[in-house]
């Protein structure tokens, strides 16, 4: 989604993945149907530009506004809900900010 004005412009972008089920897991004590699985997540990113004055504009680019994480979790039919957490990665949030000129 994106707005463009004469004095500024701003994109809205988001990627939104389900629940997604992945490999197998095999062991001896491990029970049939038991899975890898990545949860849902959001991602939010915005970018955009305002003129200050003449050549002169200030950037700005937001990645992962809300902070999402990225959770792995593993279960089969009869694992109980709170032993099905295995791991979370925080990609954090990246924000960048400057000046632009034209010459």
């Amino acid at each position: 989604m994106s707005l463009t004005r004469p004095r500024y412009n701003v994109r809205v972008n988001w990627n939104y993945r389900g629940l997604a089920r992945n490999n197998r897991v095999n062991g001896v004590s491990t029970e049939p149907g038991t899975f890898n699985w990545t949860a849902k997540r959001l991602y939010v990113d915005m970018v955009g530009e305002v003129l200050l004055r003449g050549r002169i504009s200030l950037f700005y680019n937001f990645r992962n506004i809300g902070d999402a994480t990225e959770d792995v979790k593993i279960y089969g039919p009869s694992t109980p809900s709170v032993a099905r957490f295995r791991q979370r990665v925080d990609y954090a949030s990246l924000w960048t900010v400057g000046l632009k000129g034209t010459f």
